[in-house]
């Protein structure tokens, strides 16, 4: 018995060593899920654009430029996770048609930015594309907008720099609590000590000065709507101007086609 024992017990823990490795190992693939284009790659899109590359510490950062004339202002679109801008550039027709320009970028390990993925590149590629656009326009004209794994990236350039507003579209709490929620068999102090890219929104969030806008589906099953919820009560300590949209009978994906998302984006921008 005792030997039985002992062998299953062996067992747990082989298999548990076995999922904290392959979890450990695979954790880019996992949360980026991107897919890296040629430099030479001709995107196709209905309106007019520039494609841009930014310099950044050791590499540089891709980016598509959508303008039209006599802008309102415009936007940095800080993505989620999946593919590049092949995909991601279709958001840009949406703030076209509200009158304003687009800048969409790929961070490190997406698309045709340089290759390679760590936290503080997420972070050093998203300020250096607000920065891009503070060289043209003044801030008072630029909306930060962060789209589900772009969100901790938004709050923290709307943190560090002085935007006309921070949009939020289902964002986390900290990568390590939307993790730890996909992944319910790894303790969280385990997602908490494997993970490499913690990206903590909250800590970042309190910081904001501009309004901020946040929309979540409260049936969203990647990202726990909780999570707004609790940002939502972090950004507004400090800062009056925080607004939390709940979404009804919606989940994490195309939060865009959602009426009560078009009929409220209408009137922040």
């Amino acid at each position: 018995m005792r030997k039985l024992f002992l062998g299953i017990l062996i067992g747990v823990v082989l298999l548990f060593s076995g999922a904290i490795g392959y979890n450990y190992y695979k954790q880019d693939e996992f949360i980026f899920k991107s897919i890296s284009l040629d430099r030479e790659h001709q995107f196709s899109f209905a309106s007019p654009f520039e494609e841009v590359f930014i310099p950044v510490n050791g590499g540089e950062v891709h980016g598509i430029y959508f303008k039209r004339e006599a802008p309102k202002g415009v936007v940095l679109f800080l993505h989620g996770r999946g593919k590049n801008l092949s995909t991601w550039g279709k958001r840009s027709d949406f703030f076209l048609e509200r009158g304003y320009n687009v800048l969409l970028i790929d961070y490190r390990g997406f698309g045709k930015s340089s290759p390679g993925f760590k936290e503080s590149w997420l972070l050093e590629d998203s300020l250096a594309a607000y920065d891009y656009l503070a060289k043209e326009v003044s801030e008072e004209k630029i909306t930060v907008y962060g789209n589900s794994l772009g969100t901790a990236m938004a709050a923290w350039v709307a943190a560090h720099r002085n935007p006309n507003k921070l949009i939020l579209e289902a964002p986390y709490y900290s990568l390590v609590a939307a993790a730890a929620y996909t992944k319910p068999f790894l303790p969280f102090w385990v997602v908490r000590a494997i993970l490499k890219y913690p990206l903590q929104t909250h800590k970042w969030i309190g910081k904001v000065k501009a309004p901020i806008y946040i929309f979540h589906g409260k049936h969203d099953k990647v990202v726990p709507f909780i999570q707004s919820k609790l940002l939502y009560e972090k950004a507004s300590r400090d800062n009056p101007r925080v607004e939390f949209i709940p979404l009804e009978n919606w989940g994490h994906a195309q939060i865009e086609k959602h009426d009560q998302y078009q009929a409220r984006i209408a009137e922040i921008l």
